[in-house]
């Protein structure tokens, strides 16, 4: 386990009770004595291990003790999720290896960002936000496809541990002006020791109900203060490092990252992205930005003193705001834009 995990960050007595109850779950028992700890510490284990092991995807948080005070020990019970037979475990838990390795060798030959960028997008292109027995965990998101939050980032956390990169779960809250807030969980990655926050459901245009044929890459490596803008963090329960950085945030990393709009600094951008199939992606520092480089690029059609040689252009803003998407077409109109304003070009 990596150094800020729940299991490093313990005494080694705590350990030795960490280690006792992992065994005891791994060999699907669901009852088992716990001797020299109380109920509340051994619920505290019991979740914690939950939080470092999104393998073990069969139970629910809660659980139930019994003490036995003529042995000193405490009869400890877990509870496996609605749908989840026993005797049907070893299969499931077989499939998500598969799968888990799978896609391993998948990104064996890429650097380390492009791993993590990887697993992020196979995660938003192969699932479905979608409330199921199993929605909560890996198994949900990796072998049916079908997950909510938590599934997500059960699965990005178990896919870049086996890899052996750093990778935990933060819970907190999304601000969301219409609903209020609501319970939320994604995860936290340690690049060239760096910490940087992941959501990879909001990533998802199924979850966020962006253009399904936009894939955005807005919460792929963010900073805590640009997180703070629509998440809320709770750092009562598990340990939740500081992510300071922008380095490796997906639109600086690549170059899209304008902030304050001009001509001049657009171009530049939009020329590194010749070689990217005809889609063109700019962030700016806030929805005004975005505004006035739709009004220059698309509206004025100055895009077209960069890209001369296409017929016209299709745009799109996402829902946030601040990131403007651009393809190209070169014959023939679009017949469906999938969400794309058409813009044909007229001079």
């Amino acid at each position: 386990m990596f150094q800020n995990s729940e299991y490093e960050r313990m005494t080694p007595a705590y350990k030795a009770k960490y280690d006792t109850m992992l065994e005891k779950i791994l060999s699907l028992q669901l009852t088992f004595q716990m001797t020299g700890i109380s109920f509340d510490d051994c619920s505290d284990l019991f979740l914690k291990i939950l939080h470092d092991h999104p393998e073990i995807f069969w139970l629910r948080l809660n659980t139930s003790g019994r003490s036995k005070r003529s042995e000193n020990a405490l009869e400890f019970t877990t509870f496996l999720r609605e749908g989840i037979r026993l005797e049907n475990i070893p299969s499931m838990q077989a499939e998500l290896e598969n799968e888990v390795e799978r896609l391993v060798e998948n990104v064996r030959p890429l650097t380390l960002y492009a791993r993590i960028l990887y697993v992020h997008d196979y995660i938003v292109d192969h699932t479905s936000y979608t409330f199921t027995p199993n929605c909560y965990g890996a198994y949900g998101c990796l072998v049916e496809h079908q997950a909510v939050c938590a599934g997500y980032s059960c699965a990005f956390q178990l896919v870049l541990t086996r890899l052996r990169i750093p990778c935990g779960r933060t819970e907190g809250s999304k601000k969301d002006e219409s609903s209020g807030e609501t319970n939320h969980e994604w995860n936290y990655v340690l690049i060239n020791n760096n910490y940087y926050y992941i959501d990879v459901t909001w990533d998802d245009p199924h979850f966020s109900g962006e253009n399904e044929k936009y894939k955005t890459h807005e919460y792929f490596c963010l900073s805590e203060r640009d997180l703070l803008r629509s998440h809320r963090i709770d750092r009562s329960t598990y340990y939740v490092p500081s992510c300071n950085s922008n380095r490796y945030n997906y639109y600086t990393y690549k170059g899209y990252y304008i902030g304050f709009y001009s001509f001049y600094a657009a171009s530049n951008s939009i020329r590194t992205q010749m070689r990217n199939g005809g889609l063109y992606t700019l962030k700016f520092v806030n929805p005004e930005e975005t505004r006035k480089a739709v009004e220059d690029l698309v509206n004025r059609q100055r895009i077209y003193e960069l890209l001369k040689d296409v017929a016209g252009i299709t745009y799109y803003v996402s829902k946030s705001g601040v990131i403007l998407s651009i393809k190209t077409y070169s014959e023939d109109r679009p017949a469906r834009s999938g969400g794309f304003t058409v813009i044909s070009r007229t001079r």
